[in-house]
């Protein structure tokens, strides 16, 4: 009797644990898993604490492209001066938590870099975006993200930052997806395309080929000349 006793509370115990285990998770990965949001609601959310990094790796990374995105937003424009310092005092913490963490945290480093150049701090945003270089050198994804930010501070890139940026292009020309991007600054921004054609002329020829294709293809599509 005792026995059985004893077995019904191990029983009882592990299923409370697991009840336990199931609802923390729930509540970390909540606030990912209710569909689509605004650029306004992740601000929100981000500003207010009602979105945390969780424990997760993958929450952890979500949090962060949240930031990322919400740096870069039009819709932070719209908020005021204490709302954004809040949002970027938060997303601050994260970044540095998981870069001093997770020394190999690609994504830590480049929202730390973002954050950096919003307060006119270039140091800083040449540190964070030579981390993230140093830590994820071929990750299309990241390059995206990293390209942005290196084209909105040319001028304050230091010379091996710049070295890494146009290594970032050469890449990003190499994916399918990347490319639309470098495709629409090419067309958009005449700065970048004197530059971009040097760099795309040390490719190999398909590439250059692919790059030249999909550059008359977007511009046949808008009705605009390629100008290759």
């Amino acid at each position: 009797m005792r026995n059985r006793l004893q077995i019904t509370i191990v029983l009882l115990a592990g299923m409370s644990l697991t009840i336990l285990g199931a609802w923390a998770t729930l509540q970390e990965l909540s606030p990912y898993i209710m569909g689509p949001q605004s650029g306004t609601d992740s601000i929100l959310e981000l500003r207010t604490g009602a979105l945390k990094p969780g424990l997760a790796i993958s929450t952890q990374r979500d949090y962060l492209l949240k930031c990322s995105s919400a740096l870069s937003s039009y819709d932070l424009l719209r908020e005021t001066e204490d709302q954004q310092r809040a949002l970027t005092d938060a997303c601050q913490a994260t970044a540095n938590a998981m870069a001093a963490g997770q020394g190999a945290n690609s994504l830590a480093w480049l929202v730390s870099a973002q954050l950096a150049a919003r307060r006119s701090d270039y140091a800083a945003m040449n540190l964070g975006l030579r981390n993230s270089y140093a830590t994820a050198p071929y990750e299309q994804w990241l390059a995206s993200l990293r390209f942005d930010l290196a084209e909105s501070y040319l001028a304050n890139l230091e010379p091996d930052v710049s070295a890494s940026h146009v290594a970032d292009i050469r890449l990003m020309a190499t994916s399918n997806l990347a490319r639309r991007r470098l495709v629409a600054t090419y067309l958009n921004n005449e700065s970048f395309k004197s530059r971009a054609i040097e760099i795309i002329q040390t490719l190999p020829d398909d590439q250059q080929r692919r790059f030249v294709q999909s550059v008359r293809q977007s511009a046949s599509h808008r009705g605009a000349p390629a100008g290759e």
